[in-house]
């Protein structure tokens, strides 16, 4: 044999090999391995003995390497390139991943005799069990046309168990080449979160942080527990942080997609108890305020924006319909919570409430409650007066106002005589155009609503409440003092009639507006009542008594003004020839 050459030394092996163990191709040969067998494990041992002083890459074509397992054996081709599973002073590779390797067309065996390993050149077609070895192989099989194949083999065939070990081996590496990264992030070895099914990080590209979630993220990610982590980071796989997620799931939440309505208020709870927790805030808030989250009156799902605070003194009197309110019993998060997500205030009460609530008080004016309402929403005005110039419909709020019975008069004011009726209509609450500021109680108060003494010089202009009563409710007013007139009640009453005659002689301006008063005895004489016609107004020490025809003007009322006045009522001026 040592005068061959290298050629037929060779040859020689291939024709033996052939000769006992049938037909060689690329692939792995059935081998019969007996050791009394011609090219048996002896004769191969002898080989390999005889081999050490050649140059091993000239026998490369040749099947001298075993694999002994499970009573399959088989002889590769040098060429083939095999991986050690055990050596002494390595980890032995573990089954698993000796097989997930086999579907990618690399040879494992379970060790090889001395005389094989002791070759000088053996590191050249055999590798140790070491994970830069399994990636060097690895390697290799991204430069193979049939990569593809492999991969889809692989993907095809592996058990659970197999796609979990292989994942949890290559993670133990730190370094992936760019080529061996894009080859696993081919393979299927995880597993996508929300179905289990297994993916490779190339169908399913993101790690999602959503341990601490109450409900399952909408989108895909991929399981990253354990060995899994460091594998996909190797890879490269982004990882979605869980503040990235629950502005996510806020936005399908806001869309009104893909959750139920468990869902969303296990969402929403988590999201708000944490609220401060969160980095990006605002964002959040944001996103959170456009999200029909908040139950009202009536169970229909809407935002906190478009609701009232059920817990506002004044919005729970003027917001009419309950609808606009949140049910907190159904809610699930708290008030102030909901506060937070734009609840409205007495700040967004606009014109239409106001009118809506106004005309309610006018539709059902006996209800027990409606005083009360009557005095919040009287209160909620006086406090914000610019809602009047509002517009509604095409017209200013306080327009629309004037003509709505929303507001409950004034009771008996303390200065008005105890004698002399109060006004009392039918219907329990006025028009503001009906009404007349408390400063002219003594001139009118039998005859016409008064107004409540707090009312702003504000509401006073845009409702008219600072104009004078008119003439005619004026001289009702003094004919009621007239009818019930007593001497007992005169220093009650002469105050009154006092302003009564001085208000007739500021105001009055046409004589038709005092016509009632030229058939009446409505000047009073210090003894009664007598029409203008029968009172003399200037006298002096000369002067006849003509009483009961005649009566002198009272000295309390012959002021300038008055005396003008009275003059121009057709009083007598003073006692000459005229009169006989």
């Amino acid at each position: 044999m040592q005068d061959l050459s290298t050629d037929d030394i060779a040859t020689l092996l291939l024709g033996t090999i052939r000769k006992y163990n049938g037909k060689t191709t690329d692939h792995a040969l059935p081998w019969k391995s007996s050791t009394s067998t011609v090219a048996g494990k002896k004769w191969l041992t002898n080989v390999w003995k005889f081999l050490q002083s050649y140059d091993i890459d000239d026998f490369c074509n040749l099947h001298l390497l075993p694999s002994c397992s499970q009573g399959k054996d088989f002889l590769y081709k040098l060429s083939t390139k095999v991986l050690l599973k055990t050596y002494h002073g390595y980890t032995d590779l573990p089954d698993a991943v000796c097989k997930a390797l086999s579907y990618l067309s690399i040879v494992t065996v379970d060790t090889l005799p001395k005389a094989i390993i002791n070759h000088d050149d053996i590191n050249k077609f055999v590798y140790f069990p070491t994970v830069e070895n399994v990636f060097n192989m690895l390697e290799d099989v991204t430069l193979q046309r049939n990569s593809g194949q492999a991969i889809q083999k692989f993907n095809k065939t592996c058990t659970e168990k197999e796609r979990s070990e292989f994942a949890k081996y290559i993670a133990t590496s730190s370094y992936f080449s760019s080529n061996v990264t894009k080859f696993i992030s081919k393979l299927q070895i995880f597993k996508e979160k929300n179905s289990g099914r297994n993916v490779s990080s190339n169908e399913v590209n993101v790690m999602a942080e959503t341990e601490e979630l109450p409900i399952k993220y909408q989108k895909e990610s991929l399981v990253y527990s354990g060995h899994f982590h460091k594998a996909l980071v190797n890879l490269q796989v982004p990882t979605r942080g869980m503040e990235e997620v629950v502005i996510d799931i806020m936005d399908c939440l806001q869309r009104g997609s893909q959750y139920s309505h468990n869902e969303m208020n296990m969402m929403m709870k988590f999201v708000m108890n944490k609220f401060k927790t969160f980095e990006n805030k605002q964002q959040i808030l944001d996103i959170a305020r456009n999200i029909k989250c908040v139950p009202n009156g009536r169970e229909e799902m809407k935002k906190a924006k478009e609701l009232f605070d059920p817990e506002d003194a004044d919005l729970k009197w003027i917001i009419i319909d309950q609808a606009r309110f949140p049910n907190m019993t159904k809610c699930p998060i708290t008030l102030k919570q909901v506060r937070k997500l734009g609840l409205k205030t007495g700040c967004e009460v606009n014109a239409n409430d106001i009118l809506e609530c106004a005309k309610y008080i006018e539709s059902k004016p006996h209800e027990d409650t409606q005083g009360r309402r009557s005095s919040q929403l009287f209160d909620f005005l006086r406090k914000n007066p610019q809602l009047l110039r509002s517009i509604t419909g095409q017209t200013n709020l306080s327009e629309k106002l004037m003509n709505v019975h929303f507001i409950k008069p004034s009771c008996r004011m303390e200065n008005f005589p105890e004698m002399l009726p109060w006004f009392k209509s039918s219907f329990p609450f006025c028009k503001p155009s009906e009404l007349i500021d408390h400063q002219f109680v003594l001139l009118t108060g039998s005859v016409q609503p008064v107004l409540q003494k707090d009312v702003t010089p504000e509401l006073c202009r845009v409702f008219s409440w600072n104009k004078t009563p008119t003439i005619k409710s004026v001289i009702e007013q003094l004919f009621i003092i007239i009818r019930l007139y007593e001497d007992k009640y005169k220093p009650h009453l002469l105050p009154l009639i006092n302003q009564i005659y001085n208000f007739l002689s500021v105001n009055y301006s046409r004589a038709s507006e005092v016509t009632p008063l030229k058939s009446e005895k409505w000047i009073w004489t210090g003894f009664g009542f007598e029409p203008s016609c029968n009172i003399v107004i200037e006298t002096k020490d000369s002067d006849i008594s003509l009483q009961p025809y005649l009566y002198s003007l009272p000295p309390e009322f012959r002021t300038p003004k008055l005396i003008q006045f009275f003059s121009r009522m057709n009083c007598v001026n003073c006692q000459d020839t005229d009169l006989f």
